[in-house]
């Protein structure tokens, strides 16, 4: 009973880099015959997001190739490692997204207005874990920038291609971008541009 009602209320609790390696044993011990393993599993893997140290960020890129069975865990695990905001994080998201980049299942539902809206300035100190990693992106565009390399070729991915456009929109219109760093891609974009066309 005591099991029960502690998972139930991860959510409220507050950690903090001194709980690190107890959270580690308790991600650990999960498996598929504990109830609401997924929600469970993920809400653990959520308090990483807060702990913001190279240990948690390591343990994040472990656990996004251990899960990789589970890409609802693996979004969570992208996702917290984006809300580090650290260039060490970043950097290792770059290295997961270029290597082995996971197949986006969000629907089709769109968002990206709400990123861009109102809700932006007086949420902005606030991560939503909603399981979207993409649009972690857009929350620190400097540090995206030192990962644009990685990102680029997701362009050639459909799943990937409408939120990277608008990212180096955004980058764009930040003068965090200039032609020279995307110029392998004109071709790629003068064709989709004469196909629109037609």
């Amino acid at each position: 009973i005591l099991h029960n009602r502690a998972i139930k209320h991860v959510s409220d609790i507050d950690l903090d880099s001194s709980d690190f390696i107890p959270l580690k044993k308790a991600i650990a011990s999960l498996n598929w015959s504990e109830k609401k393993y997924l929600e469970t599993k993920k809400e653990f893997i959520n308090k990483l997001g807060g702990i913001k140290s190279r240990e948690a960020a390591d343990y994040l890129k472990q656990q996004y190739y251990a899960l990789d069975d589970t890409v609802e865990l693996q979004y969570a695990v992208l996702e917290n490692l984006l809300q580090h905001q650290t260039r060490y994080a970043y950097d290792l998201f770059g290295d997961i997204i270029n290597t082995e980049p996971p197949v986006l299942a969000f629907g089709d539902v769109d968002y990206s207005a709400y990123t861009a809206g109102l809700l932006n300035k007086y949420l902005s100190a606030y991560h939503f874990k909603d399981g979207k990693f993409l649009d972690e992106l857009s929350d620190s565009l400097k540090l995206t920038r030192s990962i644009l390399p990685h990102l680029l070729p997701l362009l050639n991915l459909d799943d990937y291609k409408e939120t990277m456009m608008k990212l180096l929109s955004d980058m764009i219109d930040s003068s965090l971008v200039q032609p020279k760093d995307y110029e392998a891609y004109f071709s790629k974009f003068l064709i989709e541009a004469k196909q629109e066309l037609k």
